[in-house]
């Protein structure tokens, strides 16, 4: 519901998922599917607004062993750039003032 808000509010998505190649690798004879990388893109971006769920709560789910390792951390993404929702609420409301005045 928060995404749908935040959507409607700004015209700009929240969360934007998408599959890199710079991701995509050989893991072990086996290559990476696009659609799974496009789905830990989407965790990852998740994780870098709200924060790190905790390690059970990333072990818990019926995929999560395709997303995570046995320490709760994303197996293919590894250098998140935290932004915090707090920042990204500022600026949307500064350009929404922006493009007001």
């Amino acid at each position: 519901m928060g995404c749908i808000v935040f959507e409607l509010a700004t015209g700009d998505l929240l969360f934007d998922p998408h599959s890199s190649s710079s991701y995509e690798r050989d893991e072990g004879n086996v290559i990476v599917s696009s659609c799974l990388l496009t789905c830990e893109d989407h965790l990852a971006q998740i994780i870098e607004l709200l924060g790190e769920p905790s390690q059970d709560y990333c072990l818990t789910g019926k995929y999560s062993q395709e997303f995570f390792d046995k320490k709760g951390k994303l197996k293919h993404i590894k250098d998140l750039k935290f932004w915090g929702i707090e920042s990204v609420l500022v600026c949307v409301l500064y350009e929404i003032h922006s493009r007001l005045v």
